[in-house]
């Protein structure tokens, strides 16, 4: 009786790959957009450094454009965008995205910008139950497994509404910002002024008769979300078209290709005070300049945050000593003086802080500390 060898199981071995290499050198090699003159403004520019404005209309080249770690934080808000999208397209909401908005007011420059969604209107709500169990499915075919969150978020919002028959049809503006910006918003309870401006323009400019927007952020840090109505209102008019007009009169003025400087507008200031949370703060227009280094003289963001943070922060520290009537050393009196060369209403801000009740409880052992 022959006897039949056992065949020893042949060992492949894989090639070995790296992962990381092909995610980062794909986030670190977008395509940018192509930089040319151009006789108008963008919707997201409303608001912003006039002077960067007018010299990157008329290209010039760019001191400080967007390092790779910036463009990457462009990618981490365009992540965020496309998540709450997937949950407005599966609940129902979604009515249009990426539609581009234009308004051309007299004798003033065109502004152009895409809005990021038009959601509400009549809604079928069981629909919208069918959909996201569909969804579930379909992914569980791939063997795509989505984090409970996401459509716990989606049946939450369709249980809650699912007894109103029609709902507004809004602008939603999404954002994406740092756990610092998201405690300033929600101290202060107003959003970024330059984004309001932009959703502004969405909710006046839009051809589909929709009003009223929603400017929302999301931290990159913890999730958490924060909301902002934003109408189409004359305040917000009013503000919407000083821009521009300002923008096409300093536009308009001419262009010296020898001397960029000639007919520019004038920089920004290095530092802000900032009423609400009463602190002066860095200049971020100032910060974040793609002109940095040709405007301020400082080669990048970190130069300029290393000769600023320490006066600020100290400039902070005997600001709220004088709120809070304490005593001044010499350090603070020097503090002071620096600062009043550059904030000559020092004791104008200081006493609005006292009337709105700022610093009220004084901490202890700071007498050196400036």
């Amino acid at each position: 009786m022959s006897s039949k060898k056992k065949s020893t199981p042949v060992k492949i071995i894989g090639s070995s790959f790296n992962f990381a290499d092909i995610w980062n050198h794909t986030l670190d090699n977008q395509q940018d957009r192509p930089f040319i003159a151009r006789d108008y403004i963008y919707a997201s520019e409303i608001g912003g450094s006039f002077c960067d404005r007018y010299l990157k209309m008329y290209a010039v080249l760019q001191t400080n454009p967007p390092n790779t770690r910036s463009k990457r934080k462009f990618q981490a808000g365009n992540i965020w965008e496309y998540t709450i999208g997937m949950i407005l397209i599966a609940s129902g909401m979604l009515k249009k995205q990426q539609i581009r908005v234009e308004t051309k007011l007299p004798k003033m420059l065109r502004v152009s910008g895409r809005l990021d969604f038009i959601v509400g209107g009549v809604i079928d709500w069981k629909e919208a139950k069918i959909n996201v169990e569909k969804t579930i499915e379909g992914l569980g075919l791939l063997g795509l497994e989505v984090p409970p969150f996401f459509f716990d978020a989606i049946n939450k919002f369709i249980d809650k509404y699912c007894g109103v028959k029609q709902l507004k049809e809004i602008v939603l503006e999404t954002k994406s910002c740092s756990s610092f910006m998201m405690e300033k918003m929600q101290k202060t309870g107003e959003p970024q002024s330059h984004h309001v401006m932009q959703i502004f323009h969405y909710v006046y400019g839009n051809e589909s008769g929709i009003t009223d927007g929603k400017l929302v952020y999301v931290c990159k840090d913890d999730c958490i979300m924060q909301e902002f109505d934003v109408s189409n209102n004359e305040a917000l008019l009013k503000m919407y078209k000083a821009d521009i007009k300002q923008m096409t009169a300093y536009y308009n003025a001419g262009f010296d290709k020898k001397d960029p400087k000639k007919f520019m507008p004038p920089v920004e200031p290095l530092v802000l005070f900032e009423e609400g949370v009463w602190r002066f703060n860095k200049n971020f227009k100032v910060e974040y300049s793609a002109y940095l280094q040709y405007l301020y003289g400082y080669e990048t963001p970190e130069a300029y945050r290393m000769a600023w943070q320490y006066k600020v922060s100290s400039w902070n520290r005997v600001f709220k000593r004088c709120v809070q009537n304490a005593n001044m050393t010499d350090k603070n009196k020097a503090a002071i003086k620096d600062a009043l060369q550059y904030f000559p209403a020092w004791d104008k801000y200081v006493a609005k802080a006292k009337a709105a009740g700022a610093f009220v409880k004084p901490d202890e052992n700071e007498e050196d500390e400036a």
